[in-house]
């Protein structure tokens, strides 16, 4: 008597809390004079974050912020600084403009930034807490890159056992295919972001980037390339 083949691909879905994170969409990415500019490709995807930042503010959803910001002499750097040598010189410091949000998606009051100094917005940081303390038990990931710094937020949030929610169309990467190959996520899954547009694919859970983004099929440790 044969075995019942292993039920795969089911949807997790949005629950009951959401809350939008907006990943490194800073000026030293995004702008043509950042240090470390990502070009036109990326800035595309500028008004579609911008959309769904609109609908998550219309419906009271808490936004969060990412910033990826390091001291000015870069003491506290990551590792990948011995691949992306010239991150050494300059980007991404504190108090410049390139550190900060580009205008499109500025800041209001009391919506959270956090900085962080690795991949991962949870590592080092209070976003877990944060999210927490709002009751949030679903986020939704947009930003860059989407096979570093997105993935590795994606894996972690999903190892907190939140619902991860990445919408392809609000997510970009210096690979010219990161997505949805290398989409931290394993089951798509049609869906709006509450009372906004777009297509998003659900997590459960993150697998690795394949080989066409330059990644090994096996799965291993999130992090760079950066952000």
């Amino acid at each position: 008597m044969g075995s019942e083949p292993l039920a795969i691909g089911g949807r997790v879905g949005f629950g009951q809390r959401p809350s939008l994170l907006i990943v490194d969409m800073q000026n030293d990415f995004l702008d043509p004079a950042g240090h470390l500019d990502m070009g036109p490709e990326a800035r595309a995807v500028i008004p579609q974050i911008a959309r769904v930042l609109e609908a998550a503010r219309r419906a009271g959803v808490p936004v969060v912020y990412t910033a990826q910001t390091h001291r000015p002499d870069f003491a506290d750097g990551p590792r990948w600084v011995e691949k992306f040598t010239g991150f050494r010189e300059a980007g991404l410091r504190q108090g410049t403009r390139g550190a900060e949000i580009v205008d499109e998606l500025s800041p209001r009051a009391g919506e959270r930034v956090i900085r962080k100094l690795r991949p991962s917005a949870f590592f080092g940081t209070e976003l877990d807490l944060y999210l927490r303390s709002l009751g949030v038990d679903t986020t939704i990931l947009t930003g860059c890159t989407t096979s570093g710094c997105v993935r590795a937020t994606a894996l972690d949030a999903f190892s907190y056992n939140y619902r991860v929610i990445v919408p392809e169309q609000c997510v970009t990467d210096r690979a010219k295919e990161p997505s949805p190959r290398c989409s931290p996520t394993s089951t798509a899954a049609s869906g709006r972001a509450p009372s906004g547009p777009g297509r998003a694919r659900s997590a459960g859970p993150p697998r690795a980037p394949s080989r066409r983004c330059g990644s090994s099929r096996r799965p291993g440790p999130a992090g760079p390339p950066a952000p």
